[in-house]
């Protein structure tokens, strides 16, 4: 129950969307740091191919 707590503190402080498959991946600090990469990544990818600006 608190990784879940964490990850939704890193959610809310960094923007970003992990979703509940990332609470088995969250395993060290590092892990929480890719994850937060990996959903920016994506985020941009998205905007992007919509057209829009970043």
């Amino acid at each position: 129950m608190k990784l879940f707590h964490l990850l939704g503190a890193v959610e809310l402080g960094f923007h970003v969307n992990l979703g509940f498959e990332a609470i088995p991946q969250a395993q060290t600090v590092r892990d929480i740091e890719r994850l937060i990469c990996e959903s920016r990544a994506q985020t941009a990818a998205h905007v992007l191919s919509a057209g829009e600006r970043v």
